[in-house]
């Protein structure tokens, strides 16, 4: 009896776990890829990718706290790929700003790697911002300038 109740517990264990590994878009928790070869995300970040930081950790506004997103990215490396900050519009209101020594930025965005979507959204929701949603598809295919195989998610993370 105590094997068979056991049984059922790691049994509904293993049901949950894929149920929360799976996220709307249909993202199964894994080891992550990035890059043409499906290479797992680097342990480090790049130059580019270190500026990036660096500028989202000056832009801070309204609610969008840029220290606390680059430490939570940093200490979540293997759920995403890439990240850049940009203004979500296509306006030129960066132009305008940075004469004035700021970085207009509203809009994140994560190519994520796959390894586990539903955890990335959760590190998100805790950023204070207006809205969250993913692009996937051909959509996140045409964003990235491909339009071959594979299936890149994006989150796309908004302040006001």
């Amino acid at each position: 009896m105590k094997r068979l109740v056991l049984g059922l517990v790691a049994a509904a264990a293993l049901l949950v776990a894929a149920a929360t590994a799976v996220d709307g878009g249909g993202a199964v928790s894994s080891a992550g890829r990035c890059g043409d070869q499906g290479k797992p995300p680097p342990t480090s970040i790049n130059e580019f990718q270190a500026i990036q930081f660096a500028l989202m950790e000056k832009s801070s506004f309204n609610y969008f706290d840029g220290a606390r997103v680059v430490r939570d990215l940093r200490s979540h490396r293997r759920l995403w790929c890439w990240v850049v900050m940009d203004e979500g519009d296509g306006d030129l209101i960066k132009l305008r700003e940075i004469g004035n020594g700021a970085w207009f930025a509203d809009t994140l965005y994560i190519l994520s790697s796959g390894a586990d979507d539903v955890a990335l959204a959760r590190l998100a929701a805790h950023w204070n911002a207006d809205t969250r949603y993913w692009v996937s598809g051909s959509a996140a295919q045409k964003l990235l300038g491909e339009y071959g195989p594979g299936k890149p998610r994006i989150l796309e993370v908004w302040w006001d």
